[in-house]
C-alpha cells in the first residue's frame, strides 16, 4: 500500500497516472480530489480507488492509507496518453476501522484532450447506508442519489500545478 505522497507509476491501456504535482498544464489529465468528512479513524481508515475503462476494464487501482484526518484531502492525476481522451469510471471505497466498505462514490467523466481539469469528490457522512441504482451514486451535495455521469465541460481547469489544492 503507498502513502498518499508515493509517487504512482503504473501504465496500462495508454494511461499513465502519477500524482498531481507531477502533472503539466498543457496534458490531456484529470486531478481527482478525494475529500471526506468521515470520522477518522473510526469510519475512514482507506480510501480504494478503481479506474476503469468504458468497458469497465481495469486501468489502475490504489489503496491510499488514512491515518489522521491531515491526510484527507488528497488527489492524483489522471493523464492520457498522446490523443486519448476517453471515458473513464472512477470508483471510490471507504474503508472503516473494521476493514468494511463504509460509503461509495462513483464518477463517469471523460477527459478533454490539452485539458487539465479538476473532479472534486466526497466520501460523505450523509452518504453512508445509500444505495443507489444504477447510473446514480450517492452525491453529499445532493443529499442522496445522483447521476454518477459529470459533464467534464463543467470542471474547473488545473492551471498550474499546486492550484489543485
Amino acid at each position: 500500500m503507498l502513502k498518499r505522497d508515493d509517487w504512482i507509476k503504473n501504465l496500462g491501456f495508454g494511461l499513465l497516472f502519477a500524482l498531481a504535482t507531477a502533472c503539466s498544464s498543457s496534458a490531456t489529465q484529470l486531478v481527482v480530489v478525494i475529500e471526506s468528512d468521515l470520522s477518522v479513524p473510526d469510519e475512514l481508515t482507506q480510501v480504494n480507488v478503481l479506474v476503469q475503462s468504458s468497458e469497465y476494464q481495469p486501468l489502475w487501482k490504489q489503496e491510499f492509507d488514512v491515518a489522521t484526518a491531515d491526510d484527507v484531502p488528497f488527489s492524483f492525476g489522471i493523464e492520457a496518453s498522446s490523443g486519448d481522451a476517453n471515458e473513464l469510471t472512477i470508483d471510490l471505497y471507504a474503508i472503516d476501522a473494521a476493514g468494511k466498505t463504509s460509503t461509495t462514490r462513483r464518477a463517469v467523466v471523460s477527459l478533454i484532450e490539452n485539458k487539465s481539469l479538476i473532479l472534486n469528490l466526497s466520501l460523505a457522512q450523509n452518504c453512508k447506508n445509500v444505495n443507489c441504482q444504477e447510473p446514480q451514486t450517492c452525491i453529499s451535495a445532493v443529499g442522496g442519489c445522483d447521476s454518477w455521469q459529470i459533464d467534464a465541460s463543467t470542471l474547473p481547469e488545473n492551471i498550474a500545478a499546486g492550484d489543485e489544492f
